[in-house]
């Protein structure tokens, strides 16, 4: 047997050569490529593709590791946040497997596996309401498999990229070639060749699940030092560049403070309430935080997008909340977030290398200006000196020097003094200047310019094409120009019936004076859905919102309607509007009982209104009447 196996190894390798075997092996995909993919993601909406991918990336992990990923399986510490699997491909029994360090990366939301967890958390938290497993990823699929289906999609969202087939060739990818599989292969071969500093072997091996023989296996155990250095050049930081050592968005203060508790509530509360004895809490503050720290980025994406999945976002339709949630967010050591971990004393050596030299540049510019400058500033003094009392002394000219010498270089001197003690002690030398404390370096964090608060319930001037009838000539209308109805469950289309959309925003390409282009973005906010009157929506998004989303929000509306008709948008927090739309759903049920039916299958609120409409016609043909929703009404609004 050996010899036969020997020389089909040598025929394979012959035919390889040839070009006659059809290999199926995945390529790996490199980091520009997995960035460019998560773009691409976010771009055309797939956040289930984004937070998939992201995942299997920092984990290293194989498409089903990821998978079976469930509540229990990941917990906060400091500014990282760990992942065990229950079991691997090797180990059924969990016995060897080992927690794998993530960390957030501030610097490119695009491939930040905080922001990316807590937007999906978010976005799909009513889907945990009903769901019986503790899975983080609901089973999809003929098999039942979140994997195939993140297989499917990335495919899928590969074929109809722009230019996807050349950047595909660019990145060495070659055709029939790219799958899931070869996320993992690029991890490993990115954090062992993206840095002439890179992680220790054994680190990767463990997080990758890989044996590294018996002997080894027995002496070369696990350790988290290693792994957290790992974890932050998973995430993208590259150890020679700086802000290595950056920290995630977290909040100074804690769940007790009432915004926090407040936004943790719309954003996460069916998920606490199911799974509050696992130790989730810290990880989903950590994602709001990385949720508010981005809120002009995932706005900006609203814009861009024709109705993103970022606009069932509670907190970015509540403009006060979010203000109150910036004050509260902060990069620096504050909160539950005591220091950086995972960063080697090379890469904080180079780090204090990058300030001193920072301050050896400041020192020399100021010494420029004093160059320049002595001789006019001493002419100066000397003049007046002169008007005064006509004596110039050599006393006088030295402490005028030495005035004017300490202003400009006293400052400088001082910081650079503080730079050697610091560096000194890194390198465990006695530093030759006599200096205070240490001070912290504080490092400036580029924010996206705020939008413009925008007026409440504007209306917008544009030609509906559609348009016919009385609304032909009409350039008014309550919904901005391409603004679809969300595709959204029960819940969430109730929270917008109540209070619309705030945070949609619109991008509009022009010139600017030299003739570049360049994007304009601009607030358009939707009000209460409840609130759009017939007459001023667009033909197309008119059919829609009668067919498939009104008709429900009627009957829910029509059990609450007193709570709702006096009560001011701002007054409707989370607490209200989850027991408001309790007891309007459990009144519904009364005579669509397949309502709870709809809710533990994920029913969108177009099969909620299809069923209502299919109710009423079975009452109107035994009862003779004709009835096509909750009976009509007059909405007000308190502004």
């Amino acid at each position: 047997m050996k010899p036969y196996l020997t020389n089909l190894k040598k025929e394979l390798a012959k035919a390889k050569s040839e070009g006659k075997v059809a290999e199926q092996d995945a390529d790996p995909i490199c980091f520009s490529l997995f960035e460019q993919i998560c773009i691409w993601a976010v771009m055309s909406g797939q956040i289930f593709v984004w937070v998939f991918l992201v995942l299997q990336w920092n984990l290293m992990a194989r498409a089903s590791n990821v998978d079976s990923i469930s509540f229990s399986n990941f917990w906060s510490k400091n500014d990282t946040i760990l992942f065990k699997y229950d079991t691997n491909k090797k180990d059924r029994a969990g016995e060897h497997t080992t927690e794998k360090h993530c960390y957030a990366n501030p610097l490119n939301p695009f491939v930040c596996l905080f922001l990316a967890m807590g937007c999906y958390l978010c976005i799909n938290q009513q889907k945990y309401e009903q769901n019986s497993s503790n899975s983080l990823f609901r089973a999809q699929g003929k098999d039942k498999s979140a994997s195939n289906s993140f297989s499917k999609a990335l495919h899928k969202l590969i074929k109809f990229a722009t230019r996807s087939a050349d950047v595909l060739d660019s990145h060495s990818v070659r055709e029939g070639h790219f799958g899931p599989h070869g996320v993992r292969k690029g991890a490993i071969t990115h954090v062992t060749t993206g840095s002439m500093d890179g992680p220790p072997l054994p680190s990767i091996l463990h997080r990758g699940e890989w044996s590294m023989g018996k002997v080894m296996d027995i002496y070369v155990r696990f350790c988290s030092i290693g792994d957290t250095y790992l974890g932050r050049c998973l995430a993208g930081l590259l150890p020679d560049k700086p802000n290595f050592d950056i920290l995630p968005p977290h909040f100074s203060v804690g769940i007790e403070n009432k915004h926090v508790n407040e936004a943790m509530k719309q954003c996460f509360g069916v998920i606490l309430d199911k799974h509050s004895g696992e130790g989730i809490q810290g990880c989903l503050l950590l994602f709001l935080a990385s949720i508010v720290y981005h809120n002009e980025w995932l706005k900006s994406h609203i814009a861009k997008g024709k109705s993103h999945p970022f606009l069932q976002i509670p907190i970015l339709n509540n403009s006060k909340l979010l203000e109150e949630l910036e004050k509260l967010v902060t990069l620096e050591p504050a909160g539950a977030v005591k220091s950086a971990t995972g960063v080697p004393a090379t890469v904080a050596i180079r780090e204090e290398v990058r300030d001193a030299v920072k301050l050896l540049h400041e020192y020399r510019k100021e010494v420029q200006w004093l160059k320049d400058n002595m001789v006019n500033m001493m002419k100066d003094a000397m003049e007046q000196k002169y008007t005064e009392n006509g004596n110039i002394t050599a006393s006088f000219v030295e402490g005028t020097v030495s005035r004017l010498v300490g202003k400009v270089i006293d400052q400088v001197a001082h910081k650079m003094e503080e730079s050697e003690a610091r560096l000194m002690a890194r390198l465990d030398e006695t530093s030759t200047c006599n200096t205070g404390d240490t001070r912290e370096v504080t490092r400036a964090v580029t924010r996206a310019t705020p939008l413009l608060e925008a007026q409440l319930y504007p209306t917008y001037t544009y030609h509906d094409p559609n348009a016919t009838g009385r609304n032909k000539n009409n350039t008014s209308w309550d919904v901005p120009l391409h603004f679809t109805l969300q595709t959204s469950g029960l819940f969430e289309g109730f929270r917008a019936w109540l209070t619309g959309y705030p945070a949609e925003s619109t991008v509009t390409h022009t010139t600017d004076s030299a003739g570049n282009a360049v994007e304009v973005t601009t607030r358009t906010p939707v009000k209460p859905m409840r609130l759009l009157k017939n007459g001023n929506l667009p033909k197309q998004f008119k059919k829609a919102y009668d067919n498939n989303y009104k008709p429900v929000m009627e009957v829910l509306e029509e059990a609450v309607e007193s709570d709702i008709v006096n009560r001011h948008v701002d007054e409707m927090d989370h607490s209200f509007l989850r027991s408001t739309y309790e007891r309007a759903f459990d009144a519904a049920c009364v005579k669509y009982p397949d309502f709870r039916t709809g809710i533990k299958k994920n029913w969108k609120v177009s099969t909620f209104c299809k069923k209502v409409r299919e109710t009423n016609t079975a009452e109107n043909t035994a009862n003779g009447t004709k009835r096509s929703g909750g009976k009509k009404r007059k909405h007000t609004v308190v502004v």
